[in-house]
């Protein structure tokens, strides 16, 4: 008999959901998943306020990285209530994942990295890659950097490593960024852990897309900070 290291993983999909043209799929089934809810049952799982919609159903609103945001049942129509741009497709999909999550709440102390959710072993160089590499380029040089980008994106301070940081990208999910600077012995490195709850609400490619998200952010805040000080 075999040992899990010994079995053939599926792929790990690189992009979000697949081509673009599966994301209105993806989007379709998602929404499919909210029709059965009860909407102050969802509310209270996932950290929203729960109102009447205008023409009926309900709607949930929360914060999705620092924007508020309705989500409404049982249509899956998500509106930006900061601005009112539109929310990217691959965005939306990840935030009626998390509206539509019924799996148990799973309880636990500390953080895991990303080897330690459902099949994320098999998945680890493909999410190293995306996550991990990207933050130790931008900021193993100057570890310190991250703590000022993080606060372009109202993250904060935590400790791990040379600098870390996390971020609250939903309610009831955070996100940490760490940072290990290169010296003499060694080069930079980082991770990007997570608290244990996440399987509760999202798949391994959701955590995976996550986490690459996060890491996108953060070098996105140092490149503006860089524009800031004429870099």
């Amino acid at each position: 008999m075999h040992g899990a290291a010994d079995q053939k993983a599926p792929d790990l999909l690189v992009k979000p959901f697949s081509e673009k043209e599966n994301y209105a799929v993806a989007e379709a089934m998602a929404t499919k998943n909210l029709e059965l809810l009860d909407p102050a049952r969802q509310a209270a799982r996932i950290g929203a306020q729960v109102s009447k919609a205008p023409v009926g159903g309900a709607s949930l609103v929360f914060e999705w990285l620092g924007r508020p945001i309705r989500v409404t049942l049982p249509g899956g129509g998500v509106a930006n209530l900061r601005d009112g741009d539109d929310i990217p497709i691959w965005e939306r999909i990840v935030i009626l994942h998390y509206t539509g999550s019924t799996a148990p709440l799973q309880q636990g102390t500390g953080l895991i990295g990303f080897a330690e959710v459902p099949s994320g072993a098999f998945y680890l160089d493909a999410f190293k890659r995306r996550a991990h590499a990207p933050l130790a380029a931008s900021f193993g040089r100057d570890p310190k950097l991250l703590h000022e980008a993080g606060e372009l994106i109202a993250a904060t301070p935590a400790q791990f490593g040379d600098a870390a940081v996390t971020v609250q990208v939903l309610p009831k999910v955070a996100i940490t960024a760490v940072v290990f600077g290169a010296d003499d012995e060694f080069g930079a490195d980082a991770k990007v852990l997570f608290e244990p709850s996440i399987v509760s609400f999202f798949c391994t490619e959701d955590i995976a897309v996550l986490g690459g998200f996060v890491a996108q952010r953060l070098s996105h805040a140092l490149r503006q900070l860089e524009g800031m000080w004429g870099k």
